[in-house]
């Protein structure tokens, strides 16, 4: 009785995986497309340069630590520790993502801020 559960509850496990990669490979391919139609309009460095030109541009070096960390504090508290890219942020995001069937949430990090401003 119990190799059965114990085969039943790995068959639902394996159908609900396969399921999920039905469900996720769309939104990863649709995803990778955007960035690469992105990037082929302008490059990165194209953006920053033109980033840089702009009257209003201000190297961080001529904002003060207090602002920087108030912005941190309030934008990403876990800035510091995750790096560029806060895999428990864009896990829950994929996950929203996959339920609503849409780019519903993600784009939370300092980082990700900044290419999804750079690109709107």
């Amino acid at each position: 009785m119990k190799k059965v559960v114990l085969k039943i509850i790995t068959a639902c496990m394996v159908i609900l995986l396969i399921l999920g990669m039905i469900k996720v490979i769309p939104i990863f391919v649709s995803g990778y497309n955007m960035y690469k139609t992105a990037i082929a309009k302008t490059s990165i460095s194209e953006k920053v340069s033109d980033l840089r030109g702009k009257n209003d541009y201000v190297t961080l070096n001529k904002i003060s630590v207090e602002y920087q960390t108030a912005v941190i504090k309030s934008e990403d508290r876990r800035f510091y520790h995750h790096g560029a890219i806060d895999l428990i942020s864009t896990g829950r995001a994929m996950v929203t993502n996959i339920f609503e069937g849409s780019y519903a949430e993600g784009g939370s990090t300092i980082n990700q801020k900044l290419e999804k401003k750079l690109y709107k």
